[in-house]
């Protein structure tokens, strides 16, 4: 930083640069160096703000000069004329571990009676559309003093849930039961899962010495290069053992993907890198005392949810965001939540992965004649590139061996691997109260979907003020309030078409089994090359519905809640694909509310509406003579309800039939129930 400067090594201008150096020597009590490294600045003409005497005061804390008072006093007397308090060190700045505290502790030197004092968020709309939602006008607001979860389940399951939610984002990935594995472990199933254990174990071993060799290589050519710059810091964040899960991980999505696409090779790299990054985020939070600072409000915040009492006295009815807010403004002591953290460079996320999936091309092996008990080991790649077409471009992708693919199938395994951030939560989500912060506790999630090269729109973003984007916020939060529930008898009844591997009328997509049906000669070519054509796209197909299903079948005794963002044009979506309300109609039909209400006096009429409209062959008539459609064939409804396989299959005919056949079995719950408007559902 002191070198001369030059194109190539221009001044450093600015401030949090310093800062970090600053706080890094202070955390070691160096206050030479700090003092060092002031003077660097004020040569350079770089100001100083509130942090920067934060960490000056944290460094003669810490530091083992005798003097302390009366440097500090030195210190403050340098800061006021600059028109910084003392209480700005705590309240304008940020901190991590024990800075806070330590910060404290230098001031009540110099005023033993010192209590700081914090400026308390702004938490009101400023805009001229929300006038009545604003926290003056109460009457507009009451709705917010119910839970959606009111009654549903006790504060204490709730902290359950919150502490397993936590740890399934700490772990970055959950273990889900694999619907199509056969319930029965045959002595061939058995035989193939021993092996496919055998064969991981091999990878894992191989993996981390490559990891090991490949790194001790880099480590070399970092120490022989002058750039300023090295990739190898960033691979030396994480134990080598969780590098050779993410690994792992890579291989099994390869392995459950589709067999005629993946993504590209170059987007592949630029989410290993990111999966990196983020496992870095979350053990710097373990450390530097923010996870710790998260699972107390997280807690507070999960009572406010469920019960709704007041969190300042005030009785005033706040929202999700407003109460967050609140609670890390009365729980300032310890880490700061709102940390200016910078994001490591896409570039430098796409040569972490393309280091890793060098190894994963290169070194994982699969033996091709593991199927053949008498032929010798042959290993060959596991998983090798190919070039597949895409418009008039070519583009490289990655595809596993055959041997793995069929070593993968034979093994049938039990569960299926999927990373927590696409997954539903199990409790409440972290409401939005900042463009970088809602959704998921620990797991960074975007508010708004981009390409990771758009830049303009999040540069904007970033410079609005905050209380701006509250409406957005508050609105998406809304939605991820809502607890959801599972509807089981959908469920149940996909999952056996699933196994069926009856595909045609019934949305629910079957893997092609490679065998062809028998046409005449004329055809047959024809029919055969369809045939295989359609291959690929229906295996797309199947391992989308496997996912889906898989997933909703491990929550189908569980309620949980949809986090959502949007898009570019403003359109929201539950941020997980699998578990959404806004999908294709099989998976809308999988969903209830959890909170169930009454059908009340005219429900039912509304309900046989509502099947009559999604079978979309009334829409140009009124809703009279929908009505009484719907009532001409309730002998219909009520035998999609009861034979909804081995019926007439009224249902199936409909533009929406799995949305159609759940509204079918409430219709046929209510007409039997001895009080229809009383029904639940």
């Amino acid at each position: 930083m002191r070198q001369k400067h030059s194109p190539d090594n221009p001044k450093v201008m600015d401030i949090k640069v310093y800062n970090t150096l600053l706080h890094g020597y202070a955390s070691q009590g160096k206050l030479d160096n700090a003092k060092a490294l002031l003077s660097f600045m004020e040569e350079d003409g770089v100001s100083f703000n509130a942090q920067t005497f934060a960490a000056i005061f944290e460094c003669i804390e810490k530091s083992d000069i005798k003097q302390k008072s009366t440097v500090l006093e030195f210190y403050n007397q340098k800061m006021q004329e600059k028109g910084i308090m003392l209480n700005d060190l705590l309240d304008k700045t940020k901190f991590v571990y024990d800075q806070r505290e330590v910060v404290l502790n230098a001031i009540r030197r110099l005023q033993p009676d010192f209590v700081p004092s914090y400026t308390p968020p702004v938490l009101d709309y400023d805009c001229p559309l929300l006038e009545k939602l604003k926290l003056s006008d109460t009457t507009n607001r009451k709705g917010l003093l119910t839970s959606p979860a009111e009654g549903l389940l006790s504060l204490e399951d709730m902290k359950k849930k919150g502490q397993i939610q936590l740890d399934m984002e700490i772990n970055g990935e959950i273990e889900v039961q694999n619907i199509a594995a056969q319930d029965v472990e045959t002595d061939s199933i058995k035989l193939y899962r021993t092996k496919l254990r055998e064969t991981e174990q091999e990878w894992r071993t191989v993996i981390k010495e490559a990891f090991i060799r490949n790194l001790s290589t880099l480590k070399s050519q970092s120490n022989a290069s002058h750039s300023a710059i090295t990739l190898y810091p960033y691979l030396k964040v994480l134990e080598v053992d969780q590098f050779v899960e993410l690994m792992m991980g890579e291989i099994y999505k390869l392995v459950d993907g589709s067999e005629s696409y993946s993504p590209t090779l170059k987007l592949l790299q630029r989410s290993l890198g990111t999966q990196v990054y983020h496992k870095y985020q979350i053990e710097q939070y373990r450390r530097n005392g923010v996870l710790q600072k998260i699972e107390q409000i997280y807690e507070k915040y999960c009572e406010w949810y469920l019960h709704r009492q007041s969190v300042d006295g005030s009785e005033q009815p706040y929202n999700g965001r407003q109460v967050w807010q609140l609670l890390e403004h009365q729980n300032r002591e310890g880490a700061s939540l709102d940390l200016d953290e910078t994001p490591w460079p896409m570039e430098m996320r796409q040569n972490i992965g393309k280091f890793l999936y060098n190894i994963i091309i290169n070194d994982v092996k699969i033996d091709v004649n593991i199927f053949k008990a008498k032929d010798k080991q042959k290993k060959l790649p596991a998983v090798y590139k190919v070039h597949r077409p895409w418009g008039w471009l070519v583009r490289l992708e990655l595809k596993p061996h055959p041997v793995v693919a069929r070593l993968w199938a034979a093994a049938a395994r039990p569960a299926l691997r999927m990373r927590a951030s696409l997954a539903p939560t199990l409790a409440p989500p972290a409401p939005w109260r900042h463009h970088t912060a809602g959704a998921y506790l620990v797991t960074d999630t975007p508010l708004i979907r981009l390409p990771f090269y758009v830049s303009n729109q999040m540069k904007r973003i970033e410079e609005s003020p905050q209380h701006a984007l509250y409406p957005v916020l508050d609105s998406l939060n809304q939605l991820g309030e809502v607890p959801w529930v599972i509807n089981q008898p959908i469920l149940d009844l996909q999952i056996k078409v699933f196994r069926w591997k009856q595909e045609a009328g019934y949305s629910i997509s079957s893997v092609f089994t490679g065998r062809v049906p028998v046409f005449a000669a004329a055809n047959y070519k024809r029919r055969l090359a369809n045939q295989f054509a359609r291959a690929p796209t229906l295996h797309s197909l199947w391992c989308d519905a496997l996912y889906k299903l898989s997933l909703s079948n491990h929550y189908r005794d569980s309620m949980f809640w949809l986090p959502h963002n949007m898009d570019f044009r403003g359109r929201v979506y539950a941020v997980g694909p699998h578990v959404s309300a806004l999908g294709a109609d099989a998976a809308r039909a999988l969903l209830r509310l959890a909170q169930r209400r009454p059908l009340g006096p005219r429900g039912l009429r509304w309900l046989m509406l509502h099947a009559v409209n999604l079978t979309g062959t009334m829409k140009n008539n009124t809703l009279d003579e929908r009505y009484e459609y719907a009532q001409s064939i309730m002998d219909k409804i009520l035998d999609s309800a009861d034979k909804p396989l081995d019926g007439e299959g009224w249902w199936q005919r409909s533009e929406e039939p799995w949305q159609t056949l759940a509204c079918c079995m409430e219709i046929a719950n209510a007409v039997r129930s001895p009080n229809p408007e009383g029904n639940m559902m």
